[in-house]
């Protein structure tokens, strides 16, 4: 059972691992999400006005579940967890925090580094001694200081098909990235755009905003002036929203190459995705993507706060055939090696059976 917020689409390949092995697989969420569908079957929506100790009492003899991996711990939606522990059941503390830290990142990434000892004191203090689990290895390169009571479990990916590559028009270069959200650094690839030399399209895939979300939509209707001001060459940028799941699997399979500029990425599920269809990627240095990017080749990390090197890193990979070449192939064997959806269900038949001290 996941207690989530809403079940992003971080967790469909997790829910397809576990059905795929005969496992059941629930989630509790206080939302749903505008790309989830209407109705599924193995989905509870819970509001935070209705949770009370005979709810969640009823909800955990109905499915009588034997994991609990929580990420929403906010108000009421603390009750799994207590009475989960109560009751013996298993349960893991699911954050996108890293499993390793290194000692300079207190200089390289002071605000990030403090706000995680903070979450980690608070956390201790509500949830008592509990076991953390992440599918972050590391933020940049690795390192050798690890949380004891925290465990690495990569996201499982399953291997589509190998790329492939595009002979005649453009090569199409595929981003993920909520548009309305200024970090997301969309505009870093705009601008690209308008100075390569090697034509391309940019495919941009996000979800629109709410109405209610009067910034994100200020940002939004930013974004789409600066398509505009490209000229002629705003005719190569195609702006997707919403998508499902069969739609974003088709732009993935006729993408070349993915990119994602956005800064302060914790988390991102969609470098991996793209990865498991043999594109090459391009990524920030400071984000968890970067551990399970790392492996396949740095030439597929760019220096976080860097424009000129995000601009070479993506031109480099415009211009050279054999390298795009030679990251896919790369990619899918380390995905095969190190997030094959059995190491992921292993993992969490392991964690099932956990002491927590």
């Amino acid at each position: 059972m996941f207690v989530v917020h809403r079940m992003h689409p971080n967790l469909r390949e997790v829910y397809r691992a576990l059905i795929s092995y005969g496992h059941q697989c629930i989630f509790v969420v206080a939302g749903v999400g505008p790309s989830e569908p209407d109705v599924f079957e193995d989905r509870i929506l819970v509001h935070p006005h209705v949770l009370s100790d005979a709810a969640v009492n009823e909800i955990l003899d109905h499915d009588q579940p034997d994991l609990v991996v929580q990420r929403n711990i906010d108000g009421p939606y603390v009750l799994f967890w207590k009475i989960a522990r109560a009751r013996g059941i298993p349960q893991v503390l699911y954050t996108q925090d890293p499993h390793q830290v290194p000692l300079f990142d207190a200089f390289v990434r002071p605000l990030r580094v403090i706000r995680l000892f903070r979450d980690l004191v608070k956390q201790r203090i509500r949830l008592g001694p509990h076991k953390r689990i992440t599918p972050v290895q590391y933020w940049g390169r690795e390192h050798k200081f690890s949380f004891s009571n925290s465990e690495y479990v990569p996201f499982p990916a399953v291997i589509k098909s190998s790329k492939t590559e595009s002979f005649s028009g453009p090569l199409k270069v595929l981003t993920v990235a909520k548009h309305g959200q200024r970090r997301k650094r969309v505009r870093w690839l705009l601008k690209a755009l308008k100075e390569a030399s090697t034509p391309f399209t940019l495919m941009v895939v996000g979800a629109s905003p709410s109405p209610s979300d009067k910034r994100k939509r200020r940002n939004q209707s930013q974004f789409l002036r600066v398509i505009r001001r490209l000229g002629e060459r705003a005719e190569n940028v195609i702006v997707h929203e919403n998508l499902d799941r069969e739609e974003m699997e088709a732009l993935y399979k006729a993408g070349d190459i993915f990119a994602l500029p956005s800064k302060r990425e914790l988390m991102a599920i969609s470098p991996l995705e793209a990865m498991s269809h043999g594109l090459p990627v391009l990524a920030s240095s400071d984000g968890g993507a970067a551990s399970y990017i790392y492996p396949v080749g740095s030439e597929q990390i760019f220096r976080a706060r860097s424009y000129i090197n995000f601009r070479k890193k993506l031109f480099r990979l415009l211009e050279n055939a054999h390298l795009r070449k030679s990251l896919s192939h790369r990619a899918l064997k380390h995905l095969e090696r190190t997030h094959s959806p059995p190491i992921f269900v292993d993992r969490l038949a392991e964690l099932a059976n956990v002491e927590i001290h």
